[in-house]
């Protein structure tokens, strides 16, 4: 069945119990948490950098930005590998839950103080946050990011 323009697919994760979602044309794969490498002058959102497949990807930790309880990286945690302002990046999530196909007249406007947000929706089983990827990465982050990128290079 050919998706309507109509509908976004959201792929549903899970943190603290909260459930967020991200467009499916931002997602590139789900990956297993693994211990994140330190890198030292990063933002305080950047856990570190992780490696996929050969590439060292920043990690955002979505608990920090939503500012959830801080706790340990578990061994069932999953990084969503998604790509938002022109650069990859993992984001930490509980878990990653589902697929869903959302009807935009169904999604309602974040709340302005929402900037991390792009919207919500109310599903069958409950309200979900729709992510706004290009907000996770502020603008003086990226800058602070890029630099420590340079510096950690050889």
């Amino acid at each position: 069945m050919l998706l309507q323009r109509d509908q976004i697919v959201v792929l549903v994760f899970e943190i603290d119990g909260h459930r967020y979602g991200v467009d499916t044309d931002a997602v590139e794969e789900i990956v297993r948490a693994v211990l994140p490498t330190r890198l030292p002058k990063a933002p305080p959102v950047i856990m570190g950098l992780v490696n996929v497949r050969g590439e060292a990807l920043p990690l955002v930790d979505l608990r920090l930005r939503f500012a959830l309880p801080l706790r340990p990286l578990g061994v069932h945690e999953v990084f969503v590998i998604v790509s938002a302002r022109g650069r990859r990046c993992a984001l930490r999530a509980d878990a990653a839950r589902e697929l869903v196909r959302v009807p935009r007249e169904s999604v309602a406007p974040a709340p302005a103080r929402s900037r991390y947000a792009a919207g919500t929706a109310a599903l069958a089983d409950g309200l979900l946050v729709i992510c706004e990827l290009d907000a996770f990465l502020e603008e003086a982050e990226l800058l602070e990011l890029d630099a420590a990128l340079a510096e950690a290079s050889p």
